[in-house]
């Protein structure tokens, strides 16, 4: 009896041990801000995995410099120090112009579904896997993010409106951009800008959406957006080093995509339904609004023209990638 007893007992500590073995952690880094909402949806995405797996692979999502840096994350991912990103391809245009084309085409849409549209029913999307699986990263998940408007404090009802004005902008393609138009764009880190608009070292900030903008607090002082937006409309997306996701079991494999597929869906589902309600709670805190009439959006896609020339001559696919775009975006009547 005593055998039986002390041979229950090795098995139960052998398999205890074995499941806390069979344990994955994740480490992704995040670039959006702790408490913005889209960080909540990501980190609501990581509780789903671990639910539907048994805790047995458990994801930590952090906001910027988290686990690294934002820059330093498509890297960290690639040497498996972190395992995956919840950012947009635009970050990666220095390795393949392919990400900054995919990542954010400045100028040119009108509305996600045009850009879904297109990802999905002429599978452009394979541009971006195959960009990525030759970084040894695998693109699991995306979304399209509702376009972006302005954070200013003064009016904007045509693409003149920029010229001379300090304009906080990310690096990459919105960057070249303005500065090709005339406006001064400064490089600030996101977690800056509010400073930066109120000690007035710029003029305008290319932040993020009406509802992240409103969110964040950047009307307050900024009396002044679009709506809807011209300049930008970011892919954004969540990839895993390749090794990491083919060490997880099939089982896995295929929690995490629904859970993605729940994340993109909820997310699109949320601004859709506060972006109007929004619209109306800055109008009625004093902000102004302008919408440009097709005529202006027309102008700015077409000023863009050299810019995504440029980044097309960057490589053969980055070429072929842009003629593609741009007969569609002739199709659907953006140009």
């Amino acid at each position: 009896m005593l055998k039986q007893c002390i041979f229950l007992l090795v098995s139960c500590f052998i398999s205890t041990a074995a499941l806390q073995a069979q344990v994955t952690h994740w480490k992704i880094q995040s670039d959006k801000l702790a408490g913005s909402i889209q960080l909540e949806f990501e980190q609501s995405f990581a509780l789903e995995v671990a639910a539907n797996t048994h805790h047995q692979l458990i994801i930590e999502v952090l906001p910027p410099k988290g686990f690294v840096p934002i820059r330093s994350g498509f890297n960290a991912t690639r040497r498996n120090i972190i395992q995956g990103l919840f950012m947009s391809p635009q970050y990666w245009g220095a390795a393949d112009p392919v990400f900054a084309i995919m990542g954010d085409l400045v100028t040119a849409w009108n509305q996600p579904r045009e850009y879904y549209r297109w990802l999905n029913e002429e599978q452009g999307i394979k541009y971006l896997e195959h960009s990525y699986h030759q970084f040894d990263l695998k693109l699991l998940g995306y979304m399209v993010s509702p376009m972006e408007s302005m954070v200013s404090n003064s009016s904007l009802n045509s693409i003149d409106d920029f010229v001379g004005q300090r304009l906080r902008t990310p690096p990459g393609m919105v960057f070249d951009y303005f500065k090709m138009i005339g406006a001064k764009p400064r490089l600030i880190d996101v977690n800056q800008v509010d400073k930066a608009l109120k000690k007035k070292q710029i003029s305008l900030a290319d932040y993020s959406n009406l509802v992240v903008n409103y969110k964040e607090g950047l009307y307050q002082h900024n009396k002044y957006t679009n709506f809807p937006g011209f300049h930008s409309m970011p892919l954004l997306d969540f990839v895993v080093n390749q090794q990491a996701w083919d060490s997880i079991s099939p089982v896995q494999q295929q929690v995490v995509t629904k859970a993605l597929a729940r994340w993109q869906q909820s997310l699109q589902l949320y601004f859709d339904l506060n972006l109007m309600r929004t619209m109306q709670e800055i109008q009625d805190s004093g902000v102004k609004v302008s919408n440009w009439p097709p005529s202006q959006r027309v102008e700015a896609r077409r000023r863009a023209l050299p810019i995504w020339r440029k980044y097309a001559a960057q490589s053969p696919t980055a070429t072929g990638l842009i003629e593609q775009l741009i007969t569609w975006l002739e199709q659907i009547g953006n140009l």
